[in-house]
């Protein structure tokens, strides 16, 4: 897989928190949380800011780079989701990461989270873009829509819906929608 991050000398994020994650996780309560697919680090430094324990999971080398730089005290595993060695967690977040919609990804999801723990996934309403970069198709990637579909009894949903965002850099700027899961574990 290419790795976007690679031959950007700058960030290519904005550098600012996901607007579900200060929407729905503000009122979290976290001691730790696994941000997969972590990007630069800008949720996982949110999290962080709260007090929470934050792993991140990015397999870019890159990435993971401008991650423990910008704290080093957040807990950077350099992996793709399906290698990273996890335990299970109070928050789980996943922004935007393609995650295959398969037995062993949700299983493997279902386990990093903790009973009594939250799990939050966003993804653009248009993934296009995700798909062609992975060169699947786009039916391959775990959505909120069809995680809604397949989280199993132990997780009451608190939340599913669209949601806007405002961006004012980086390369989302132009996504405008997110599709929004947040589901508590029993």
């Amino acid at each position: 897989m290419h790795d976007m991050y690679e031959h950007s000398t700058e960030n290519i994020w904005s550098g600012e928190p996901n607007h579900a994650l200060t929407i729905h996780a503000e009122h979290v309560t976290a001691r730790t949380a696994l941000d997969i697919g972590a990007g630069e680090g800008a949720d996982a430094d949110w999290l962080h800011t709260r007090g929470i324990t934050v792993t991140a999971v990015e397999p870019s080398p890159t990435a993971a780079q401008r991650i423990r730089e910008l704290n080093p005290d957040i807990n950077v595993i350099e992996a793709t989701f399906d290698k990273a060695p996890l335990t299970s967690y109070d928050l789980v977040i996943a922004f935007y990461t393609p995650l295959l919609a398969d037995a062993a990804t949700l299983t493997a999801l279902i386990n990093t989270v903790n009973p009594g723990g939250t799990l939050l996934v966003v993804h653009h309403t248009d993934i296009s873009r995700m798909a062609e970069h992975h060169q699947r198709p786009i039916g391959d990637f775990l959505t909120p829509d069809k995680l809604k579909n397949l989280l199993p009894d132990d997780f009451h949903i608190d939340y599913f819906g669209e949601a806007k965002r405002t961006i004012n850099g980086g390369q989302g700027a132009a996504h405008t929608h997110d599709l929004v899961i947040k589901a508590q574990r029993t």
